[in-house]
C-alpha cells in the first residue's frame, strides 16, 4: 500500500502588519511615558547643579567679606572691565572697576582668571573677560557660552584705550546680584547689598560698601544673589545691556536708557521675577530662571532658597533691601 505524504506544514517567517502596529503603538507608550520621566530628573539634576553654584559663589562672597571687611561691590561703571594696578595685579575691594562676578574669582579658586592667565597689561583684562568659568552658568538654561561686544566703550579703561572698537569675547553669566528695591536708584544709591562705587565724578569713587553689620534684616531675608531673567534662544540671540557684556560687567545706576544689568537686578513690586518664555527683550533688570516654575536665590546667610515667579511683590520687596524692617513670611515665598 502506498502511503500519501503528510502535507507540508506552512511556516511563518515574520510578523503580520497588525502584529507590527501593536508592538510600534506599545513602543510608542513607553516613550510617551518615559520621556516626562527622563526630564523631570534631568531638571531634577540640573536645578541642584544650579543650586550648588549659586552655594559657592555665596561661600566666595563670604570668604570675600571676611577677608576686606564688605561684600563685593557692583564696580564703577556699566563699560568697565577689569582694572589692575599692574602686570598681573588687580585692584581688591571696592577700588575694582569690575562687578561682583569678577571680585569673587580667587574665592572661587579662579586666580588664573582673575589674573588673566599671566599675560602683558592690557591683555591680562581681556583673557579674564572671555575665560568661561562653571559657576556662572545653569544649565537648565544654556551651556558654558561666550559672546562677542563691540560696543567701542568697553572696556573704558586707559589701559584698553588700544582695544577700544575692536570686538570682544565675554563669557556670560546667568546670576546677578541685588542692588535692592529702587528701579533705577540714583547715582551711588541703592538699598541692597551690592552696590555701585560709581558717583558720576571723574574723582576716585566713594567706598559704597556694605558691611554685614549693616543687614539689619536678618541675612536670611536679604537676597545677595539670584539667576537672572534671559532668553538666549530669542531670535536676537543676545539681550541688550542685560545679556551681552559678560559675567564682570560693572554698574554705575545712574539711570540712563544704557545702564547695564548684565550682573545686578532689583527685587522691586515693578520688576517682578519672570520665566525665560516670558522674556522677548528687555526686563528692566528681572529675576528669572529657565526652571519651570521657581528661581533660585541665594540669601545673605549662604542658603539657597527656591522663590515663585508670582512671589507676593511686599515681600520680594523686603527681600531686595538691607535694613528696611519689614516682616517676612516664609510660606509666601513659593506662594
Amino acid at each position: 500500500m502506498i502511503v500519501s505524504p503528510m502535507p507540508t506544514r506552512f511556516r511563518r517567517t515574520g510578523f503580520t502588519l497588525i502584529e507590527l502596529l501593536t508592538v510600534m503603538a506599545i513602543i510608542g507608550v513607553l516613550i510617551a511615558i518615559s520621556i516626562p520621566a527622563v526630564m523631570k530628573a534631568r531638571e531634577a539634576a540640573n536645578r541642584t547643579t544650579c543650586t550648588n553654584n549659586l552655594r559657592q559663589m555665596g561661600v566666595a562672597c563670604m570668604r570675600y567679606q571676611e577677608q576686606l571687611g564688605h561684600f563685593p561691590t557692583a564696580g564703577d561703571g556699566d563699560y568697565v572691565g577689569p582694572s589692575f594696578y599692574a602686570v598681573n595685579s588687580p585692584y581688591v575691594g571696592w577700588q575694582q572697576d569690575a562687578g561682583w562676578g569678577y571680585q569673587i574669582l580667587p574665592y572661587l579658586d579662579e586666580e588664573t582668571v582673575w589674573t588673566g592667565a599671566g599675560a602683558v597689561s592690557p591683555t591680562n583684562g581681556v583673557n579674564a573677560l572671555k575665560t568661561p568659568v562653571k559657576f556662572f552658568f545653569c544649565p537648565s538654561r544654556r551651556q558654558i557660552a561666550t559672546t562677542t561686544y563691540t560696543n567701542a566703550a568697553y572696556p573704558s579703561q586707559t589701559a584698553y584705550s588700544t582695544l577700544k572698537g575692536s570686538a570682544f569675547t565675554v563669557f556670560q553669566s546667568d546670576y546677578a546680584a541685588c542692588n535692592g528695591s529702587l528701579v533705577p536708584p540714583a547715582v551711588g544709591a541703592g538699598n541692597g547689598i551690592v552696590l555701585t562705587q560709581y558717583t558720576g565724578s571723574t574723582t576716585s569713587p566713594a567706598r559704597n560698601v556694605v558691611q554685614i553689620t549693616d543687614i539689619t534684616d536678618g541675612l536670611a531675608h536679604t537676597l545677595l544673589l539670584g539667576e537672572k531673567a534671559a532668553n538666549p534662544h530669542l531670535a536676537s540671540v543676545t539681550i541688550l545691556n542685560e545679556d551681552d557684556q559678560g559675567y564682570a560687567s560693572g554698574y554705575s545706576g545712574n539711570g540712563a536708557t544704557t545702564m547695564n544689568l548684565n550682573t545686578i537686578r532689583f527685587a522691586s513690586a515693578t520688576v517682578l521675577p519672570i520665566p525665560d518664555p516670558a522674556v522677548t527683550g528687555p526686563t528692566g533688570g528681572a529675576f528669572g530662571s529657565a526652571h519651570f516654575t521657581s528661581w533660585n536665590a541665594l540669601m545673605a546667610d549662604i542658603s539657597v532658597r527656591p522663590i515663585s515667579y508670582t512671589i507676593n511683590p511686599t515681600v520680594f520687596v523686603g527681600l531686595g533691601t538691607i535694613r528696611g524692617q519689614e516682616l517676612i513670611d516664609e510660606t509666601q515665598l513659593l506662594n
